[in-house]
């Protein structure tokens, strides 16, 4: 997660998936692979996806952040080349989801599903071991495959 430097989660030594909720986040437009993967994100934490301000490339969204207008999720590797160095913004690690909170985004990312099995809901938080972007992968790849309709 990027973070203006003087957010207060930035000040913090660790963040965990629940302090995610009611946080303002920012993201590209819809239709762009990371806008989905964001809201997955907002929607299983509780966190405010700012429809309003929507961004139409990551240096966009690393400019919109630097205003403090909200926080983003960006890839590894923008980051490492854009953002770490820069004094006005803050990398923020964000401690694995716990059990509870990884059942919950389960059922989030697989909300088009009335009863989603037990098995399922296993399978998905099984071997991602806190990792909601291994979550949603999971699910859109067993979409993909039809598994999942």
């Amino acid at each position: 997660m990027v973070l203006n430097a003087s957010h207060p989660l930035a000040l913090r030594p660790e963040v965990f998936w629940e302090d995610l909720k009611d946080l303002e986040v920012l993201a590209l437009g819809a239709g762009h692979q990371c806008h989905d993967l964001v809201q997955s994100i907002c929607q299983g934490s509780g966190a405010r996806l700012l429809y309003d301000y929507e961004g139409t490339s990551l240096d966009m969204l690393r400019e919109m952040v630097s205003t403090g207008l909200g926080c983003t999720f960006m890839p590894g590797l923008y980051v490492q080349a854009r953002v770490e160095g820069d004094a006005s913004h803050v990398q923020v690690d964000i401690k694995p989801l716990d059990r509870s909170d990884s059942n919950e985004l389960a059922l989030a990312l697989l909300q088009r599903i009335a009863q989603a099995p037990q098995a399922l809901r296993a399978l998905i938080t099984g071997g991602a071991e806190g990792n909601p972007f291994y979550m949603e992968e999971l699910v859109k790849m067993l979409i993909d495959d039809g598994v999942i309709s």
